[in-house]
This record gives structure tokens, sequence and C-alpha cells, in this order.
């Protein structure tokens, strides 16, 4: 399993007493919000996670949604002071005042955990007020494989300098997280195989999208009292696939009776995807009190103008 990326934070406590001693009052180990006098704690106070803090319309990566993560954290505890000039360990904070009665003082000292060499640099110089660049990154085609001869291929960005070592864990953590659905009906009972993993080359021109737009041509039994889109805008309608997650209606022509059906996937697949998916569709049109169910042909399959 992957080690979780954060902050470990240490504090020391002050007194006026303990200042004129040349030392600390106490200190220890501080989980959001709790005081560890003695031990280190398992996990660290702050835990970067991708499926909250990472967001593919704002981050480039992974890897750079992890360094804005940690930058935006940092400020918002108000840790100002670095460690070091330079390569910074840790960033602490000024002196906080915690007892304003007996005069008590307290610094949180912010430790790096588990970030990558390139990440920890371009944390310290965004902090610095430095320019920094996006973390490198490349992609790779990772295919997990479970024991029932199922496979579930996702294409995921990975730092520029992983090895098969790297991507092994990769794609073991994928596949811990990965429903197992994608592989059996049964969702417990499903053992784990030998994955695989292929470099992708993001200069190819082969088209790749996350949405399908599917064409269908409906036929409904005669008589029909609605006209054509108002019997398709009250019908009831199932278009499934393992890979996709959710389908919208977006269009209805009742000349030539098509209705066309927008399919968002759960990752991205190139032309010969779609094919494979739209060989393996299920779809049904029926009245919306199951009463008739109307003639439904896939005759197209294509992507969205826009990608």
């Amino acid at each position: 399993m992957t080690k979780p990326i954060g902050f470990y934070v240490t504090f020391q406590r002050f007194t006026p007493e303990s200042i004129d001693m040349g030392d600390a009052e106490s200190r220890g180990w501080w989980d959001s919000g709790n005081w560890m006098t003695d031990d280190k704690p398992e996990a660290p106070a702050f835990i970067f996670d991708p499926d909250l803090d990472f967001d593919e319309d704002e981050h480039q990566s992974v890897d750079d949604a992890a360094v804005q993560w940690a930058v935006d954290r940092l400020k918002r505890e108000g840790a100002t002071q670095p460690s070091s000039t330079e390569d910074p360990e840790w960033w602490s904070t000024e002196s906080e005042v915690e007892d304003f009665g007996t005069g008590a003082t307290l610094v949180r000292s912010f430790h790096f955990e588990g970030f990558t060499p390139e990440q920890q640099e371009a944390i310290n110089r965004t902090m610095f007020g430095q320019d920094t660049k996006p973390i490198a990154t490349r992609k790779v085609e990772i295919t997990l494989r479970a024991l029932t001869a199922m496979e579930y291929t996702v294409t995921v960005d990975v730092p520029a300098d992983a090895d098969d070592e790297d991507l092994h864990e990769i794609a073991r953590e994928l596949y811990s997280n990965t429903d197992g659905g994608e592989f059996h009906d049964d969702e417990v009972t499903w053992d784990e195989g030998t994955h695989t993993w292929q470099e992708v080359d993001d200069d190819a021109s082969e088209t790749q999208s996350s949405v399908l737009h599917l064409t269908f041509r409906i036929t409904a039994p005669e008589p029909v009292a609605e006209d054509f889109e108002t019997l398709i805008n009250e019908a009831d309608y199932t278009v499934s696939h393992d890979l996709i997650e959710g389908t919208e209606i977006t269009e209805v022509d009742e000349s030539s009776q098509r209705v066309i059906v927008a399919a968002t996937l759960h990752h991205t697949v190139t032309e010969q995807g779609a094919q494979e998916i739209a060989h393996g569709l299920h779809h049904l049109f029926q009245a919306a009190d199951a009463s008739l169910q109307y003639a439904s042909e896939l005759v197209d399959v294509d992507f969205p103008a826009w990608v």
C-alpha cells in the first residue's frame, strides 16, 4: 500500500519561566488538536487525499495537486518559519499565545511525510515565494487483472522517474481501490492477478474521451398517441455497460426517430475502446408504465465534437 502523504506535527510549549531556563516547558506530538506527549502517532496529523484534494480541471497531475494542497495547508496553519534557508525539512509557526494568564506560548512544526524530493522542493520554493514548475509526470496505461481472468484498464499520471517497482505499487494501490464489480459479479471474493502496464504516448493523434454519444433509432409499436419527442421524454430507458457511470438524453430527432444519449465513462477510451463498448452495450426503451417496449437499434457511436 502507498504510504500517506502529509505532515506530522510537533509542538513546543514555552512559559516565561522555561524561557528564562532556555528551554521549552513541554514538547510532544500534535494530532489535529490532541496533545500526544510520548509516542509518535501512527498517521500524520494532516493527510493529502487524492479523491478529495485532486481536481483534474485545476491540477495537471495528482503530484501537482499534492504540492498545492501542502502549500495551502502550511499557510492556513500559519507555518511561515523554515527549518533552514535551503531545503527545509519542516516549517514552523511563529510563537502563538496559548494562555494570556500564564503567558504560555506555543510553536508548532510541520514535518514533511511521504513527499517525493521533487514535490518537497516545489513546496519549499512556493513557500519562499519563488517560481516553480509542475512536477514531471508521464502517462501509463495500467491493466489490472483478477484471477477470474477479467481485466480493467485505466490510464493514470505517474512520476516521470517511476520505475517498475514503483509502478507495481501503484497498480496494487489502484487494484485495492477498484470496485470488484469491474472484474466479476461477486464484489467480495475476487482475487488479485498479475497486473501489467505500458507507456502512453501523449503525442499520439488517436482520439480519446471519457464521454460517448450513442445514437439510437427508436421504433414504437403502433398506434401511439403521443408525438415522438413526447414519447421519448416520458419513456423509461436503460443504456448500460460496465464502463458507463451515467447517461443523459441530449437530442431527439422526430423526423428520423433518432435519439442521442450522452454516456459518461469511468475512464477515457480510444475509438477502438468505444467500439468495444458498443459491442457489449445493453439498451432498453419502454413506456413509463412498462406496458410497451420500443424497438431500439444502436446506429452510431461518436465522440462529442468538443473533444
